[in-house]
């Protein structure tokens, strides 16, 4: 009896061991919905359902989450958290992007890297889309060869296509403050078409009107008050 105790204890600590080796990701081709892996630099995960640490080699169909991407997540269908590598083909959310993104047809939430052919959506751009055939909202860095729409961009660089919303840098108030500018992205912005109001602080004066780059100046009140139209540039400090 005792031999025949020592034996399944064995093969129950075998059994452990072999379900501990399963979650290894260069012995797995499939991740279950319930199965959390990190893929090592040389291995290679097929098909995603579950979830994904950290990222160090490739995930080629990710249909879960994928947490930290480091390197290469080839058919995006799930969501990649923080993307430092490269995202293939996204036909899912990338949520935020400090690498590449390659064909988009869904969603970019935070773009600090670059976006390469855009059939989908970006939100907040701080960097580079290129190709865009899709929709850019709220664009603050460079989108190139525009063919569709980029709403909102906040002084940002837009070549081809069209703009809803422009919007020009203003300077970071000092001992004044603006009335109808929009603040966005931590920074103060004047829509092209509108009119924004610039009035000193309590027990500040203007000692002259102020002046512009661009745009048209008009007294409200001598000294307190001004308004600023017409803006065609951006207006930073």
């Amino acid at each position: 009896m005792k031999r025949r105790t020592i034996s399944l204890l064995a093969l129950i600590l075998a059994a452990v061991m072999t379900l501990g080796l399963a979650m290894n990701a260069a012995a797995m081709d499939d991740n279950p919905v319930e199965g959390i892996v990190d893929v090592g630099p040389e291995d290679t995960m097929k098909y995603n359902q579950g979830t994904v640490s950290n990222n160090e080699g490739t995930v080629e169909n990710n249909y879960g989450t994928v947490e930290d991407n480091y390197r290469t997540v080839s058919n995006n269908e799930g969501t990649v958290e923080y993307n430092k590598g490269t995202v293939e083909n996204n036909k899912g959310t990338v949520e935020n992007n400090d690498g590449i993104v390659e064909n988009n047809e869904r969603t970019v939430e935070y773009n600090d890297g670059t976006v390469k052919n855009n059939y989908g959506i970006v939100v907040n751009n701080e960097r580079t889309v290129e190709n865009n055939d899709g929709i850019v909202v709220n664009n603050y860095g460079t989108v190139e060869d525009n063919y569709r729409i980029v709403e909102n961009n906040y002084g940002g660089s837009v070549i081809g296509g069209s703009v809803t919303n422009q919007f020009y840098e203003l300077p970071t108030p000092q001992n004044f403050s603006y009335t109808d500018a929009t603040e966005s992205n931590d920074k103060w912005w004047i829509k092209s078409d509108a009119t924004v109001t610039v009035t000193a602080n309590e027990g500040f004066y203007f000692a002259s009107a102020p002046t512009t780059t661009s745009g048209t100046v008009t007294v409200k009140e001598e000294g307190k008050s001004y308004t600023l139209s017409n803006v065609t540039g951006n207006l930073t400090n």
